[in-house]
C-alpha cells in the first residue's frame, strides 16, 4: 500500500503551487447611480455640518468695523429695525415681553448669548436699552457690524 507521501513524490513543487488566474476586465459603461448617490451624500454632509447663523428677514444696514473679528456661532439674533422694532426669535416682541423672553433664554443656561443687529438708523438709546435687559438676565450681547475691512498687500 502506497502512502500519501509517495504519491505525491513525483510532482515538482512547480506543479503543486501553480494556481489558475484568470482576470477579465468587463468593459462596459459605467454606472452613475452609485456616483450620484455619494455625491449627495456629501453635499448633505456638508450642509447639515456647516455652522449657520439664523438670519431673520428684517433688513438692516449694519454698522462698519474697521477691526476684524472672528464669527459667533449658535447665537441668538435680535433684530431692531429702522422704525425702532424689536424682533427676537423671527418674532416681532415689544421691550416689556422681550424682558420675560429673555429671561426665559438665559435661564436655560450653557452660557446664553445674543448678538443684536441693529440697523445704523437706530436711535443709540434704543441699542442700549435692548442691551441692558440682556446684561441684566446675565446675556453675553454682542454687536453685529458689516465689513469694512482694509486691503492688505
Amino acid at each position: 500500500m502506497k502512502t500519501v507521501a509517495a504519491c505525491h513524490k513525483h510532482k515538482t513543487r512547480d506543479d503543486v503551487m501553480k494556481l489558475r488566474t484568470s482576470l477579465q476586465l468587463l468593459k462596459g459603461p459605467l454606472d452613475m447611480a452609485p456616483l450620484v448617490d455619494v455625491v449627495l451624500l456629501l453635499l448633505l454632509f456638508f450642509m447639515l455640518s456647516s455652522t449657520l447663523v439664523l438670519q431673520p428677514g428684517v433688513e438692516v444696514t449694519l454698522h462698519e468695523r474697521i477691526i476684524g473679528s472672528g464669527t459667533q456661532a449658535n447665537k441668538r439674533v435680535l433684530t431692531i429695525s429702522k422704525s425702532q422694532e424689536i424682533y427676537f426669535n423671527d418674532q416681532k416682541i415689544d421691550l416689556e415681553k422681550l424682558s420675560a423672553e429673555l429671561k426665559s433664554f438665559s435661564s436655560r443656561g450653557d452660557g446664553a448669548s445674543i448678538i443684536i443687529k441693529a440697523d445704523i438708523s437706530t436711535p443709540n438709546g434704543m441699542v442700549m436699552s435692548v442691551m441692558n435687559i440682556a446684561l441684566t438676565h446675565g446675556i453675553h450681547v454682542m454687536l453685529a457690524t458689516r465689513n469694512n475691512l482694509p486691503e492688505q498687500h
